[in-house]
Order: C-alpha cells, then sequence, then structure tokens
C-alpha cells in the first residue's frame, strides 16, 4: 500500500484534537485509517511531547482511575494504580471479551503484573486484563464484597 505524507495542517490538527476526539474521531474528519492516526500519534509522541489533559480524569473510590479513551497512559502512570491481592473485583465485560450469557467477571486477584490483572472466579478458571483496559474504563472494574 502507498503511503500518503502527512501535510502540515493534518499534523497540526492531530496535536490539537487528540485531546478532545478519540483516534477514530480523528481518522473520519482526516479522510485517513485508524492505523494510520495512531501511528502518527505514537510518532509525535516520541519527537514532541503531548500534554494530557489530566483535569479529565475522574478518581473512582477505591483509587482507581477511569480515563478518556483517547488519552494515552505512559507505563509510569500505569504502574501507579496498585490492585489488592485476595480481594474481589468485578470488571464489566465489553465488546469481544462478553458471551451471551454473562456480561461481567467477578473474581479475586490472583496475580498482578506490569501491564495485566489476573482475576480467578469461584469456578476455577482464570481470566487477565490489560491494566490500561480498566484504567480507561474500557472494561470497568470495582472492588465486591
Amino acid at each position: 500500500m502507498k503511503q500518503i505524507a502527512w501535510e502540515d495542517e493534518q499534523t497540526n490538527f492531530v496535536i490539537e484534537k487528540h485531546k478532545e476526539l478519540t483516534v477514530i474521531e480523528i481518522a473520519q474528519q482526516l479522510d485517513r485509517t485508524y492505523n494510520q492516526v495512531n501511528s502518527k500519534i505514537q510518532r509525535l509522541r516520541k519527537t514532541r511531547p503531548m500534554e494530557m489533559d489530566k483535569s479529565k480524569w475522574e478518581v473512582q473510590s477505591k483509587g482507581i482511575f477511569e480515563v478518556p479513551r483517547q488519552t494515552y497512559l505512559t507505563y509510569s502512570q500505569i504502574k501507579k494504580v496498585k490492585y489488592k491481592r485476595n480481594i474481589k473485583y468485578q470488571v464489566e465485560l465489553k465488546g469481544d471479551a462478553r458471551n451471551k450469557l454473562e456480561n461481567q467477571f467477578i473474581g479475586t486477584l490472583v496475580q498482578e503484573t506490569k501491564n495485566h490483572i489476573t482475576l480467578r472466579c469461584e469456578l476455577g478458571y482464570c481470566q487477565s486484563f490489560l491494566k490500561v483496559d480498566l484504567i480507561r474504563g474500557e472494561n470497568p472494574i470495582k472492588e465486591v464484597e
């Protein structure tokens, strides 16, 4: 596939709107693909800092953040969110993770890595979740009793 060069106006639009719009919305307005816009944002983040508007973050109970989807998180921000071992959590399943019968997974935290957490349900099977998805609210998580 032939690469189409980025015009200065398009690059400026990405820089100005990446905090307000999702990658898909930016792609539609620029008549670009999702991958083209996402790659451009990643390259821009390496060459010039693109500040995040932390005022949009909503602190939920138990100190877990919900961050807008279009916000890019650094590893240092992700590692600040800690989950408690042997505590039961409920995760809302969305998209491909959801099956026809249940739209949530309830389990006890058995493992936490730098990018994932693993929960074990009462039936004994485990499911892992990306921390960034939990933080952004794509799969909302909360403690349950």
